[in-house]
Parts: structure tokens; C-alpha cells; sequence
């Protein structure tokens, strides 16, 4: 068995979000029975260089060019370029760019840390470093472990967990089925996400991916799942494609051509903020409905109207896909029959850019009928309130992510022997003993973990139960089963 990392050398950890335009740092308590706080630093991602001395001069925002100033942009975008370069083609300016990276991360952390007196300094700290979902495996370990290292945050000889490191989607997952989050969602074993990414204005990219959601450690109801990416593709939606699909559909189907404003009218009937609030299991009713108004079609005649009146979504999005591939049905194994549960979302988290409204509606649709073209027995559609995913939710995930490494150290590791001095371990404390098993149990308000571990004679986990062995079919009690908590530090046992 390899070598359990204990998170617990450390009192907190600190969670890196390097986005286009800003990186987030966001320090947490390392404690796993709830988020005691959180300290936010966001910095734009430039830096600026004394031309002759090197020395470092400005960090963040509004850094203006000077005669004697380097400037440099540490975003995502040039992080991936400089990954795609071989190691033996890296000319001055990119071995330039990897050590402005590190210098980023280093000062902005000890900005993060200035605003957190618990914290002393980087040495109280492990990591997670938020990898976008499209970056290849080998940038982890290839790239930002190496400006971690030169940022002097961890050490070539570190254990490779306290740089822990968590996709987007990942968070996305861990978030959505975090139990105290309002949108909360149960996800099947197979699971198609659809993330739609406004790349332009007038432009969307519409991207799937077909995950397999399995069990970290446990298999129960409140054990944490996390995502593995079973296969994905794309596809580009814009404006100017349902435009063509709305002329096209009306073209054929009534045999008359209607004028550019009135296809970009109907188009836009679906532009307005009431449709933020359509729930997806309700999109497959309006996507039969007939949507048009009187409004959008004003200068048609009366037949004409009634004839375009009968229009439904689904009408405009069969024609839309004559021209775009089916990439719903291409991403899903023929030969294999699976229960699948669907969820979509508009990624607010990558861009600043705000999409169409209408576009974004008619790209859910188009989803929507790609769905019910395969075979509705098998798709189960997820129900969410909430249709956008911003940095926000993928820090909640991240930390959930987190705690959960955390927990899962505590059961496996091997037992730290302690003195008997004051500690602010959270963890469990084994006084000059040596013992041959470990019963770990975590009581949360909102769910228990049990497990009994038997350990070898080198204090490492040989074999290991959860609650199921003990208490099969039945789920313990938490907290919440109890008690219930006031703002102010009182506990009120319930009457039950």
C-alpha cells in the first residue's frame, strides 16, 4: 500500500482557481466538520518585472507599461502554451514566463495568508490547484507541480498529495451533489454532462461529456462521488444557425420566404428572463409547444401567420440538426444499454462573456431533442433550479473535494504518535501506543461516517470495513438526527 499522506501536518489548505483574466485563492480551515471560514484573494494575472534588476514591482491590476518594466500575463491561456512546448524548444522568454508563474502564485498566497492571522505562513499550507477539464494529464505533473516547487511553496521531495489536484468538472460534480446545497442533484452511475460555453456574444460551444460517477471510499448514500470522464465531444452553436434553421424550416415546410427581422424575432422569443426559470424536466413539454407571437410576425398575412403560429422548438431544432452533427447520439455506446441521467449548465466560471439569451435557451433545446431522439426510456433528465455554474460553485466543490481527501487520509493513514502536550491536531490522537486497529468515526450534522481498520505491523491498513458491515441497509444518524443549531453557540436538543 503507498504512503498515506496526513493532511493533518497542516492547518489549512489553500485552493487556486487560475482563470482568463483572474486567479481566486481562497484559504480553508483544514478541519473536516465544517468550513470554519474562508480568506479570498483575487489578483488579475499580471505581473511586472524591473527591466534591469528583475525584481518583482507590481502584482494584479491596472499595471501600466513603463520604459524600464517588463510586464508579463500568467493566464491560463499562456500556462497551456507553455506546456505544449517541448522542454528541449523553451526559449528565454517562456523559461521567463514559467518563473514569473511561480512568482504569481507565491505573492499572491502571501497576500491571501496577510488577510488570516491563524495563518503563519506557507509551511501551515497544502494545496489544490483547479485544472481546467480540457487540459491534458500530464500539465499537472509536467508544468504546475514545477512552479510550485520554484514558488518554494512545496519541495521536490513533498508527498505528491499536498498538491492535490481537481478538474472543474469534478468540482462541478462535488458541488451539485453537495446535500446542503439548495440545487442539489442525485446522479446516476452514467452520467452525460452538457456544459455550454459562451464563446462570443452570438456564439456558444456546446460541450458533452460522458462520465462514469463512482465511489471514492464508501458506498452509501452520504459518501462523496466523484466523476471520471468516459468519453466527449463538442459541437459550435451560433446565432446565425438558427436563424438558418427557422428560414429553412419555414422555406420548406409553407413554401414562402419570410424577412430577415421577422426570423430573428422568432428567434428571439425565447429572450427573456422568465426562461432562466424553466426547470429541465419541463423543457421537453416546451419544446412541443407552438411560441411564436403575433408580435414577431406583424407583416405577414393572416394565413401566413397561422401557418408559422403552429411552429414548435422541436420543428427548428430537427432542421437545425440536418446541419450539426448529432454529437448526444455519437457520444453514447450503441452496443451498450444504460440508464443515463443528463445534466446541463451554462459555464460562468471560464468567461465574463454574456451570451444571447435567446441562444442559450434554444442551445438547451437543442440538447433537449438530441435527448429525446435517442430513446427517452433510457434518459432520465436531472431536475435543477439553477442553470449557470460560476466560480462560486466551483470553489464549494473544490473545498468539498478537499475534505474529502482529508477524511479519507484519516481512515487509511498510518496513526501519529503524539506527546501529550497541548495540540491543535483535529485529527486522532494515539498516545505512545501502537495499536493494531483503528475505529474511525466522524459524526457530521448532516451524515456519519464508521469504519474499523486492522492495521500490519508497520502501523499501515491491511484491511478495512465500512458501516455496511455492521449495519447493513440501514444509515447511521448524524448530528442533524439530534440536534438543532442556533446562530449563537447554544444547543437545543430536540423533543423527539
Amino acid at each position: 500500500m503507498d504512503e498515506i499522506y496526513d493532511f493533518h501536518q497542516h492547518t489549512h489548505f489553500a485552493v487556486f482557481h487560475l482563470k482568463k483574466e483572474t486567479t481566486e485563492i481562497c484559504c480553508y480551515s483544514n478541519s473536516t466538520k465544517y468550513e470554519q471560514y474562508r480568506s479570498s484573494q483575487i489578483e488579475y494575472n499580471d505581473i511586472a518585472y524591473d527591466r534591469n534588476t528583475l525584481d518583482v514591482l507590481k502584482l494584479g491590476h491596472n499595471i501600466k507599461y513603463e520604459r524600464d518594466m517588463i510586464p508579463v500575463n500568467v493566464s491560463e491561456e499562456r500556462l497551456y502554451e507553455l506546456f505544449k512546448k517541448s522542454k528541449n524548444s523553451l526559449d528565454e522568454e517562456d523559461l521567463f514566463l514559467f518563473t514569473a508563474a511561480s512568482d504569481f502564485i507565491r505573492l499572491s498566497l502571501e497576500k491571501a495568508i496577510e488577510q488570516e492571522e491563524k495563518i503563519k505562513d506557507s509551511s501551515a499550507l497544502h494545496y489544490v490547484f483547479i485544472v481546467p477539464s480540457e487540459w491534458e494529464e500530464e500539465i499537472r505533473e509536467a508544468l504546475i507541480r514545477p512552479i510550485f516547487v520554484q514558488a518554494n511553496l512545496i519541495s521536490k521531495s513533498d508527498h505528491k498529495d499536498r498538491l492535490l489536484f481537481c478538474s472543474d468538472l469534478e468540482s462541478v460534480c462535488y458541488f451539485l451533489t453537495d446535500p446542503n446545497n439548495s440545487h442539489h442533484v442525485t446522479m446516476t452511475r452514467n452520467t452525460i454532462l452538457g456544459r455550454i460555453i459562451p464563446i462570443k456574444s452570438s456564439e456558444v460551444l456546446i460541450k458533452l461529456y460522458l462520465t462514469s460517477i463512482g465511489n471514492r471510499q464508501f458506498d452509501f448514500s452520504d459518501s462523496v462521488k466523484f466523476p471520471k470522464i468516459m468519453n466527449s465531444n463538442s459541437i459550435s452553436l451560433t446565432s446565425n444557425d438558427v436563424i438558418n434553421g427557422i428560414k429553412e424550416f419555414i422555406k420548406t415546410r409553407f413554401s414562402f420566404d419570410a424577412q430577415e427581422d421577422t426570423i430573428r424575432n422568432i428567434m428571439n422569443e425565447w429572450d427573456d428572463n422568465d426562461t432562466e426559470f424553466i426547470k429541465d424536466k419541463d423543457e421537453a413539454s416546451y419544446l412541443m409547444e407552438h411560441f411564436i407571437t403575433d408580435k414577431s410576425i406583424s407583416e405577414l398575412d393572416k394565413h401566413q401567420k397561422t401557418l408559422i403560429k403552429s411552429i414548435r422548438p422541436f420543428d427548428i431544432c430537427a432542421e437545425i440538426s440536418k446541419h450539426l452533427p448529432n454529437n448526444l447520439k455519437h457520444l453514447i455506446p450503441s452496443n451498450i444499454v444504460k440508464n443515463y441521467s443528463i445534466l446541463k449548465f451554462t459555464d460562468k466560471y471560464t468567461s465574463k462573456i454574456e451570451p444571447h439569451k435567446a441562444l442559450l435557451q434554444w442551445s438547451r433545446f437543442l440538447f433537449e431533442y438530441n435527448r429525446i431522439s435517442l430513446d427517452s426510456s433510457y434518459i432520465v433528465p436531472i431536475n435543477r433550479q439553477s442553470k449557470y455554474i460560476g466560480s462560486r460553485a466551483i470553489l464549494s466543490g473544490t473545498f468539498r473535494y478537499s475534505i474529502n481527501a482529508i477524511q479519507n487520509s484519516d481512515i487509511y493513514c498510518k496513526p501519529r504518535i503524539l506527546s501529550t502536550e497541548h495540540s491543535e491536531t483535529s485529527s486522532s490522537i494515539f498516545l505512545k501506543s501502537k495499536p493494531d486497529a483503528i475505529m474511525y468515526i466522524d459524526i457530521l450534522l448532516d451524515s456519519t461516517v464508521l469504519s474499523f481498520s486492522l492495521l500490519d505491523e508497520n502501523g499501515l491498513v491491511k484491511e478495512i470495513w465500512n458501516h455496511d458491515y455492521f449495519v447493513p441497509d440501514i444509515s447511521l444518524r448524524s448530528l442533524g438526527s439530534f440536534f438543532t443549531f442556533s446562530e449563537v453557540v447554544t444547543l437545543n436538543v430536540k423533543n423527539s
